[in-house]
């Protein structure tokens, strides 16, 4: 017998907002923790900051 139609589940597509290796901070800022130059400001103030999604979610994290 085949496998016949065998739908793969699709992968929520991650971001900083929803990944648990970022950590709240207060007054709207969030750091990344998984940075190996130590921890980088993800979201300032509630905007994304310049180190946004630095890793391309290669290291993201439900």
């Amino acid at each position: 017998m085949g496998k016949g139609n065998v739908k793969k589940k699709k992968r929520a597509k991650g971001t900083c907002e929803t990944c648990g290796n970022t950590v709240y901070c207060g007054d709207g800022c969030h750091i990344c923790l998984e940075s190996q130059e130590g921890p980088k400001y993800v979201i300032d103030d509630w905007e994304p900051a310049e180190d946004y999604f630095w890793c391309g979610g290669k290291k993201y994290e439900e």
